[in-house]
Order: structure tokens, then C-alpha cells, then sequence
């Protein structure tokens, strides 16, 4: 059996020691599950830092370095991936797998590299302008990915492995380096600090609160974006072997940059000096080099981006909990059991029509296709407001939804679609109900849509008015003690 690996800087791994990295760990942990023969060989990985999934064009340009344009090509052979660099583009390295089709399992990723900001006119404009890129990636380039990834593989089981916040509310960023990003502004004080580091290109603003905010919001776009995409191709195109599956980072708000749980590798805390020594001499070639990628979503910045590369992607804990997610959803899906599948999902259930009758919001036409719905770990809530009549509106920035487990707040401040993840996986008959409560903004007759996903799949929409509320002290509330409408 044969495993394979495209991707960017988290799939290959960055900044840490080859034998932490979780995508050949977890084909290890697979042969010791039983498939003994299968195998990832270094021809067959092909993630490396800065990868953008990219158009079919992009691959014209120059690639990072080869072997004999460094100084230490027996290194370069194994660290390869440690130099940021646009191209191959996730589409090219596909395209690099000789004999696709005997390929067992691919390991794919990509997409955030291609969000590829440079406005640094100001704090708002920039965020604004890379929420709405999450949402043109998404839809315009993540499609052709999967489909590619298909075309190119089409007996493998696909697994897409998800994105984490490298910022968050919970970052306790330390007095010195908010001082020097006060003095210096972000990027020329430590250009590494972004909103988000697999941006590929620096986000500049100095207000830290905002951009802990702002990149738990980035995050959550991302994820729910990409989802949905995932989500639509799944839908569209039945295959024998299944889904496309989604394995989240298993990274939340605690575990960004100097969180309490931290998993995510801070400019203080390098995961592997050696492995940061040979890329530093890497970064000394491609200086020299003077790399042209002007047409490109340029990745190299500067020597000293290139230099501290592991900052911000996932450290030895973060790979370890990557892992654990890979390891629950490959071992169900080469350990496949019907009873179990519907076991886990409702309580009690015996049949596929139970569990059709239960989760009626996706089309569920072949076993397998269970895989993708066993637990669910992601609920998104879009919502859009018309017919204003009254004064004027203050703005929705908090709406809680009660899923049938307690009302849990939603934030709307930086756009009309927000993420709820659950780390703790819920099942489809956690859902019991359906509760939305906002704050009164006072007297205003209006009409509200809901669009919720579980997991990237659709719920029928809630179509509701401002007489459908009630009014309980300072919130409007509407209640239904089912998810779904009947």
C-alpha cells in the first residue's frame, strides 16, 4: 500500500525535528493498526513551507532552490521544505505524483498561503480585505484542489488536514514584544508577527488586543469556509471509497501563541534549534539567489522571515494533537463498522434509516460516506437582515444558539457569519433544539435568515421576523424544541 503527502508549511511539517512530524507518524501508527505494507516514501511527501495551492499558470515560475544551488545538498535533501517558497503549488506537487492511481491514502492540504495580504495602509482595511480573500480561495481554488486531488488519485482515501489559530484572546503576549511592536510596528520589529502566519504575507498593525481578536475571527473563517467547500464536493461527487475527510488541527484558542495550553511555536520558543540552523543556511542561499516571484504570492520575504520560518505553525504538542485527529478518522475508515457508525451517532440507532431520519440534512447514499458525520466537531451560523423599518440599527455583534446543550455565544463582530467549534464532539442527536437569542436593538421590524452547517452540510434555512421573537428583558429570543423545521 502506498501513502502520499502535498501541502503546505503545516503538512510538511515546519520547524520540527523529522521524527516529530505527524503525517509519517501517522502512517507509522496505521502499520502498527495492521496495514503493514503501507508505506511514504520521500518521493511520495511533497509539502513544503509557503505552498500555495495556486492556478495552473504559477508553476512557470521559479521554484525554491535545488539541490545544487545550496551549500549543503545532503541536508537539503531532507529539509527541503524548510524554505518558504510559492511554487510547486499544491496543484504542481499533485501533479508530481507518478502513478496516482495506485496510490492508497493522500494527505492534502492548502489555501491560507494563497490569501496573500500586503496592505499595510491600515488595520482595518487590511483584515477586511483578507476576510474577503478567505472567501474568493475558498471558492475558486479550493474546488479545483479537491478535484484534482481526486482525478489524480482516485483510490485513495483523501484526507484534508485543517488550519488553527495562531493567535487568540488567550495569548498572553509578552511586555517586550508588545513594547517593541509599539515602538517598531510589527513586521519591522520581529517581521514574523501577522495575523496569521500562513498568510504569506505580513498583515501590519500594532494594536495587539485587536489582532488576538481579529485572529481568532481569521481562523474561524477559514475553517468554515473551507469546510463548506469540502462539504459541497462530498455532496457532488459519490465515490466508492468515500468522502473527502476533514481532520481539524485539533488546536483551539487555548492552544495559539503563549496560551496556556500552547501549541504553536512564539519567536521565544524554537521547537528544534538544529533543524533551525540548516534552514538558516538554506535562507543564506536563497538571499543570494534573489529569487524572482513578482508574479507570484511571494513567500520569501527577507532573509530573516526565512531565518524563523517555525514561528507560528505548530509545535511538538500541536503535531501531537494533529495526530490524535488523524488517528480516530483513519482508523474508523480502515476499521470500518456500520453498527458502530450508527452507534456513535445516535444513540440507540440500528439502521441507516435511523440515522437518515435523524440527520436528514445530508444526503447519506453510501455507507462510507458515514465517516464524515460520525462526530461533529463544527457548527457555522451565517445569517442575513432586510427590510429595515424603524430606527437605525446598532448592529448584531453577539447571537447565542442553544443546539440542545445550553446557550453558547456567537460573535458576529467582524462579519454575518460566525463558527462555533466543539471540542468536545457532539453526536447528531446531541441536537435537540433550536434557541436564538440576541440583545434588543431597539424598535425595528425586520426579516432574518439563519443558515446553519454542521460540519459543512446544511440545514434547511430559518426564515424568521421580528414578530417571531419574543421579548425577554433586554434580549429578543426565539425558541423551537427541534433543529430542524416540522
Amino acid at each position: 500500500m502506498r501513502a502520499a503527502a502535498v501541502g503546505d508549511s503545516v503538512n510538511w511539517g515546519q520547524g520540527l525535528d523529522p521524527r516529530d512530524k505527524y503525517i509519517p507518524r501517522c502512517v507509522d501508527f496505521l502499520r502498527e493498526q495492521g496495514l503493514a505494507d503501507l508505506d511514504l516514501t520521500r518521493a511520495d511527501f511533497h509539502p513544503h513551507s509557503g505552498a500555495i495551492i495556486g492556478l495552473p499558470h504559477h508553476d512557470r515560475f521559479p521554484h525554491y532552490l535545488g539541490p545544487d544551488e545550496v551549500t549543503n545538498p545532503s541536508w537539503y535533501a531532507q529539509f527541503f521544505g524548510e524554505i518558504p517558497s510559492a511554487t510547486p503549488t499544491v496543484l504542481g506537487q499533485l501533479r508530481n505524483i507518478r502513478d496516482g492511481d495506485s496510490v492508497d491514502l493522500l494527505f492534502i492540504n492548502g489555501g491560507p498561503n494563497d490569501i496573500g495580504i500586503t496592505d499595510s495602509a491600515g488595520f482595518s482595511a487590511a483584515f477586511d480585505a483578507a476576510m474577503a480573500r478567505i472567501d474568493s480561495v475558498a471558492a475558486e481554488r479550493l474546488p479545483e484542489l479537491l478535484r484534482t486531488a481526486r482525478e489524480i488519485c482516485p483510490n485513495a482515501i483523501i484526507v484534508y488536514t485543517g488550519y488553527y489559530p495562531a493567535l487568540s484572546p488567550d495569548s498572553d503576549i509578552p511586555f517586550g514584544i508588545r513594547l517593541l511592536s509599539e515602538l517598531n510596528g510589527w513586521a519591522p520589529a520581529l517581521a514574523f508577527l501577522q495575523i496569521y502566519w500562513l498568510l504569506g504575507e505580513l498583515i501590519l498593525w500594532r494594536e495587539h488586543e485587536r489582532l488576538q481578536d481579529q485572529g481568532m475571527a481569521f481562523h474561524r473563517r477559514i475553517l468554515a469556509r473551507f469546510r463548506e467547500q469540502i462539504a459541497a464536493f462530498n455532496a457532488e461527487h459519490s465515490v466508492e471509497l468515500g468522502p473527502v475527510l476533514f481532520s481539524p488541527s485539533g488546536l483551539g484558542a487555548r492552544n495559539a501563541m503563549w496560551a496556556p495550553g500552547e501549541a504553536v511555536s512564539p519567536l521565544d520558543e524554537d521547537p528544534a534549534p538544529r533543524v533551525t540552523q540548516i534552514r538558516e543556511g538554506f535562507c543564506a542561499d536563497v538571499s543570494r539567489a534573489d529569487l524572482d516571484e513578482s508574479e507570484l504570492i511571494g513567500t520569501v520575504s527577507n532573509q530573516t522571515i526565512c531565518d524563523i520560518a517555525y514561528v507560528a505553525h505548530p509545535n511538538v504538542n500541536g503535531a501531537d494533537r494533529y495526530l490524535h485527529e488523524l488517528k480516530l478518522r483513519l482508523q474508523q475508515q480502515y476499521h470500518f463498522s456500520l453498527r458502530s457508525h450508527l452507534d456513535g451517532m445516535v444513540a440507540g440507532a440500528t439502521s441507516l434509516r435511523a440515522v437518515a431520519k435523524s440527520y436528514p440534512f445530508v444526503l447519506i447514499d453510501r455507507l462510507r460516506g458515514l465517516t464524515d458525520l460520525r462526530w461533529i466537531d463544527l457548527v457555522t451560523v451565517e445569517y442575513r437582515m432586510d427590510d429595515y423599518v424603524g430606527p437605525t440599527r446598532g448592529g448584531i455583534t453577539s447571537i447565542a444558539f442553544d443546539f440542545g446543550w445550553g446557550y453558547q455565544d456567537l460573535d458576529y463582530t467582524y462579519g454575518r457569519i460566525a463558527s462555533l467549534e466543539l471540542p468536545r464532539r457532539r453526536r447528531v442527536d446531541d441536537f435537540k433544539r433550536l434557541g436564538i437569542r440576541f440583545a434588543d436593538f431597539g424598535n425595528i421590524q425586520f426579516n432574518i435568515r439563519f443558515d446553519i452547517k454542521v460540519n459543512g452540510y446544511p440545514l434547511p434555512s430559518v426564515f424568521l421576523n421580528h414578530e417571531d421573537f419574543r421579548q425577554r428583558g433586554e434580549n429578543r429570543t426565539w425558541e423551537r424544541n427541534s433543529l430542524l423545521a416540522g
